[in-house]
């Protein structure tokens, strides 16, 4: 059975911010794993890589609802169509909020402030795979 693991694309410097247990939930349809991610405070590297974790988590998602998709062609489609959005958003609002930190003079500030963005791309990410693994699980 082939797992996903949302950390293995991630820079090494994001991934040594992620800790705690992973709970994985397996799907015999789809062979991918969820888990849930908890943070420390660490700060990010950079924004380019910032944006790159953004962008590898997002299409895996969005890998995810199409491998759900062609296994099964006719079940729930517009719930699928809808999580794709959901991540096209979610993707577009984290970039531009990277893209806009706001012009603080306080490091301090500018942290907490990436680190809140980074929080919220984990939390959006285990939302989506969370709709998109009630859908497969849903028996007709």
């Amino acid at each position: 059975m082939r797992v996903y693991s949302y950390l293995t694309g991630i820079s090494e410097s994001s991934r040594s911010r992620v800790i705690g247990s992973v709970a994985f939930v397996f799907f015999k349809q789809l062979n991918f794993a969820i888990f849930e991610i908890t943070l420390n405070s660490k700060p990010m590297a950079s924004v380019k890589k910032l944006k790159k974790d953004i962008d590898y988590l997002i299409f895996e998602v969005i890998s995810d609802c199409f491998t759900f998709g062609s296994v099964h062609p006719d079940e729930n489609e517009e719930e699928v169509t809808g999580i794709l959005c959901d991540a096209v958003s979610l993707r577009n609002d984290l970039i531009q909020r990277v893209n806009n930190p706001g012009k603080s003079d306080d490091q301090k500030a500018v942290k907490v402030y990436f680190q809140s963005v980074t929080k919220d791309l984990f939390l959006g990410i285990d939302e989506l795979c969370k709709r998109l693994s009630l859908l497969a699980g849903k028996k007709k």
